[in-house]
């Protein structure tokens, strides 16, 4: 065993979700929530994995710390710097704001994948409605969160919730209006024409890219790919079935190649770093609209378990190498350079 000790700070300590890798690492694996952070006494409570075990424990700061709790905040993770040393701790920030990811992104060699997005407004929507059914979603949603359609039918407004068989029906601007402000509360929302996406079979489906950092430090698209929705339903982020990027590519018309899409993802996750500081791992989404990508979404924390439904082995990987990763900070000298790590 390596004398190195490897944190992921989580929201909770699930370690079945590391069963795939436990018994293979090299080095001491510790997971931990804020709670269990003493500060003043310079130690962290939580599970430790060392030789395929599993015990609880009080143990020194980790050397390099993988970031799994879902947060728009940075300052826990500057904090950990502060003990542990500046650039060893990788996902500075996991729930990223759509606005400023489109931002990001147009102001790059990406811009012409990206779909037109506006804050939320009532002059916006309306302007939209007017040229086609218009997607509103929160600018930091997940999951499918509180999606909705909006569409025009004759002299009527619908809002669809998920799919098109689930509607409400609208008379009046006023009604339809009143009822969003209700809907969105205080939450900042997003608009994006509704695009028609290539659907399989009748399931529309996503082609997701995971972007990881290697064992070296670079950038890598370890596995892919592509949740089919249920017939009838605009969003996929409760799947019909899951399959893998290149299966489903290759039966559906495309000027895009899954080589094409891994280098799209990885200039994203260049980009999302060099833009927000230090990451490890993110998901990038992609959907096919008049035989062309789009960019759908980048996740800063995607789940790695529904990767478990392509093969054990990919499962494996993806879990793998953010922890190889954290491994490489653990040894590594590093220079900050604004979101580039050198050793």
């Amino acid at each position: 065993m390596e004398n190195v000790l490897v944190g992921v700070l989580c929201k909770e300590i699930i370690p079945d979700l590391y069963s795939p890798v436990r018994n293979k690492l090299p080095f001491d694996l510790l997971l931990f929530t804020r709670r269990g952070i003493n500060w003043g006494r310079g130690v962290i409570s939580g599970l430790l994995l060392r030789k395929g075990h599993w015990r609880q424990g009080e143990m020194p700061f980790p050397d390099a710390v993988y970031n799994q709790l879902y947060t728009r905040s940075s300052a826990l993770v500057r904090g950990l710097e502060r003990v542990i040393g500046r650039g060893k701790v990788f996902n500075i920030l996991t729930r990223f704001n759509k606005l400023t990811t489109h931002s990001i992104l147009a102001n790059s060699k990406l811009r012409s994948l990206l779909i037109p997005t506006r804050p939320y407004s009532e002059k916006s929507l309306w302007e939209m409605l007017g040229s086609g059914s218009v997607i509103v979603k929160p600018v930091y949603g997940c999951n499918g969160r509180n999606v909705l359609k909006l569409a025009r039918a004759g002299a009527e407004y619908r809002v669809f919730l998920q799919s098109d068989y689930d509607f409400r029906t609208f008379s009046r601007a006023g009604e339809l209006l009143g009822w969003l402000k209700k809907y969105t509360g205080q939450e900042d929302y997003i608009l994006q024409p509704f695009l028609v996406f290539t659907a399989l079979n009748g399931h529309i489906f996503d082609l997701r890219m995971l972007v990881q950092k290697d064992s070296l430090g670079q950038w890598q698209v370890p596995a892919t790919l592509s949740r089919l929705g249920f017939e009838g339903y605009y969003i996929n982020n409760l799947p019909w079935d899951v399959r893998t990027a290149e299966l489903v590519l290759e039966s559906v018309p495309c000027a895009v190649s899954i080589p094409q899409l891994k280098a799209y993802a990885v200039a994203v996750a260049v980009s999302m770093e060099k833009a927000i500081g230090h990451l490890g791992d993110l998901s990038v989404d992609f959907g096919i609209a008049a035989g062309r990508p789009w960019l759908i979404e980048v996740n800063g924390m995607p789940q790695k378990q529904v990767f478990g439904k392509i093969s054990v082995k990919t499962l494996e990987r993806v879990l793998w190498t953010p922890l190889m990763y954290a491994r490489f900070l653990a040894a590594a000298n590093l220079k900050n350079g604004g979101g580039t790590w050198e050793l």
